[in-house]
């Protein structure tokens, strides 16, 4: 028995994955720290610039820099599109195909031109939001799916494979 879900991989689901991932991150943290530290770099910007020295440049500095920061706090989607740009370039194009095969000996995951197997055994939990499935995996990854995505056998018969399988 196999049971196939199978989607394409576009720009926009890859930025969303990274959005639902930095969420439960610390990558939040870290866009906290490039706020405030902007904020330290305009108020020095601007002390600096009203002040009665000399070397004005080092106000146009720091003000650089407080921009330069408030710019890393909230472009994350510049770099997940430039991590997808050169996923894209491995895969041999945008908008490859996953597949995601769960078989009698474990779960297939083809993205592109790479295939990784897993085994039933690290599978941690199954929850959904949605239309969307996720499998929490060993070491803190997931495999996401998508409920209207199976392309043989259909999300019960998926449901009763992973409870045969690891009683989840």
């Amino acid at each position: 028995m196999m049971i196939r879900n199978e989607f394409a991989l576009t720009k926009d689901l890859y930025v969303e994955w990274c959005k639902e991932a930095q969420k439960k991150s610390i990558s939040g943290k870290f866009r906290i720290f490039w706020i405030a530290l902007s904020m330290i770099m305009f108020i020095m910007g601007i002390a600096l610039l009203i002040s009665d020295l000399k070397e004005k440049m080092f106000g146009i500095y720091f003000l650089a820099l407080g921009i330069f920061c408030v710019f890393r706090s909230v472009r994350y989607d510049y770099v997940y599109k430039a991590q997808y740009k050169q996923l894209a370039e491995k895969m041999g194009g945008e908008n490859w195909i996953r597949t995601v095969d769960f078989t009698d000996d474990g779960i297939i995951t083809t993205n592109g031109n790479i295939t990784v197997k897993n085994m039933y055994s690290e599978i941690k939990g199954v929850r959904t939001d949605g239309n969307k499935i996720y499998l929490d995996m060993d070491k803190n990854s997931v495999i996401r799916l998508y409920m209207d995505s199976f392309t043989q056998g259909s999300y019960e018969s998926f449901r009763s494979i992973i409870k045969e399988k690891t009683g989840i």
